[in-house]
């Protein structure tokens, strides 16, 4: 009988990397509606700035003086500095992912390891050494590479649509 995983010891040891995983998600949702939202008010300045007149956009741009030209070159300058900054965001989110992840399959691999050799010397002997050398290095990736990467970006996915929804509503 192979030993049986503890995953609240794993949940436990990276609980607080969790909850900055789940706010980095909700930071990267932000920038992926606002350079989506971004595009309407751009589409509009370059086809018909008529339209804008009594919106909230219209205020804001009331507010700092912006004549049409500057008005469209000020905009177009936010919308590729937003670009940019999502961009570089995205990267260091990127990587932070990755280091969680395989820091996940570390602990893992870990503690499936020292469950096996905690075990007894017969027990040991009754299971195949490829068995055991699969459990603690294969098995472990593929349960922190594709269950952990799955749910991270199942739980992104559903923070852009919700966040895309409300965005439409506002």
């Amino acid at each position: 009988a192979l030993p049986i995983f503890n995953f609240y010891f794993l949940l436990r040891s990276l609980e607080i990397k969790v909850y900055i995983q789940f706010f980095l998600i909700i930071v990267a949702t932000i920038f992926e509606a606002l350079t989506i939202a971004v595009f309407l008010p751009l589409i509009i300045l370059l086809l018909n700035q008529s339209v804008l007149s009594g919106s909230l956009l219209d205020q804001v741009f009331k507010f700092f003086s912006f004549n049409n030209i500057s008005l469209l070159t000020s905009f177009s300058i936010f919308v590729i500095f937003l670009f940019i900054l999502k961009f570089l965001y995205l990267n260091f989110y990127n990587y932070y992912q990755s280091k969680f992840i395989y820091r996940t399959e570390n602990i893992i691999s870990s503690i499936l390891l020292r469950k096996f050799l905690l075990l007894p010397i017969n027990q040991i002997e009754k299971e195949h050494s490829s068995k055991i050398i699969n459990l603690v290095t294969t098995q472990s990736y593929r349960w922190a590479d594709f269950a952990i990467k799955s749910i991270i970006n199942l739980i992104a996915d559903i923070f852009l649509v919700s966040g895309l929804i409300f965005f439409l509503f506002i």
